[in-house]
Parts: C-alpha cells; sequence; structure tokens
C-alpha cells in the first residue's frame, strides 16, 4: 500500500494516509488480496453528508478481521467518491481516482 500514491502527492488534500488507486479493477483486485485470509465479521450501514453537496446519503460498509487484528471496512460510497478501503478504521484508506466526486 505504500507504493500507491498518497492524496498529498497527487495534489488532492495534505494527507499522507490517504492512497489511491487509478481503477476500479484495481481496486476490486485489492479487496480481494486483502479480505482474502481474513474473517468477515458482518455489515453495518452508516449516513453521512456529503460535503460537496449537502446530501445525506447512506453507506454500506463490510466488515473483516485479519488473524492479527487488522480490521479491513469496505465502504460502498465515501466522501471522495465510490467505494473505500479502510485499514484499521482510518490509520489508511484507499480510494479510487476513476470514482472521484466532481
Amino acid at each position: 500500500m505504500d507504493r500507491l500514491p498518497t492524496a498529498k502527492q497527487l495534489g488532492l488534500s495534505a494527507s499522507k494516509r490517504v492512497h489511491f488507486v487509478k481503477t476500479s479493477k484495481e481496486l476490486n483486485t485489492l479487496i480481494s488480496q486483502l479480505t482474502q485470509n481474513a474473517k468477515y465479521i458482518g455489515k453495518r450501514y452508516n449516513t453521512m453528508k456529503i460535503k460537496k453537496t449537502q446530501k445525506i446519503e447512506q453507506v454500506e460498509v463490510d466488515l473483516y478481521m485479519l488473524d492479527d487484528g487488522t480490521q479491513i471496512n469496505i465502504r460502498f460510497n465515501s466522501q471522495t467518491g465510490g467505494k473505500s478501503i479502510d485499514i484499521d478504521r482510518k490509520y489508511k484508506t484507499i480510494h479510487n481516482l476513476e470514482t472521484l466526486r466532481k
């Protein structure tokens, strides 16, 4: 994951903990790799207010746990746009450049 460009490197924000992949296919491959040996914990639903539009949206989140206790959350919607991966809550977040909100 450290090979993935950060939001700071891409000039999108000052964050060094937010990383980006280029395509949905790349994000889905990474999700498969990260959750391959993980235990599925369940599904959760959150609501979020989109900063750009002020619209309220519901977010579906799949929760996984690795053997070492690392938590992997797959959000099916995000402030940035599209699906994203959160590792250990918000220690690292991975978004998709292809689905950025305009």
